[in-house]
């Protein structure tokens, strides 16, 4: 994937990710979804549900563990590399 492709899926799971919380995050790479950006569990199914909206992707049950907002985009990125 090219650097603006990434960027592009970093700055969409962003804003995405200050519209399910409903107030503004000061987001970094290492910052926990539940910890750091103070996610609840609905606020999470809500942010799958966007995710998938908006990247045209699968969520899968059994992907690896999401912890830090860069997870999340790594796992945006494998969802659209996947063939299918």
């Amino acid at each position: 994937m090219s650097a603006p492709e990434a960027d592009g899926i970093r700055q969409r799971t962003a804003a995405l990710l200050t519209r399910v919380a409903r107030r503004p995050l000061e987001i970094t790479d290492s910052s926990t979804l539940i910890g750091d950006l103070a996610l609840e569990w609905i606020q999470l199914l809500e942010l799958v549900g966007a995710l998938e909206l908006e990247f045209d992707i699968v969520i899968e049950d059994d992907a690896e563990p999401v912890e830090t907002f860069a997870d999340l985009v790594a796992a945006i990125e494998t969802a659209l590399a996947a063939p299918g």
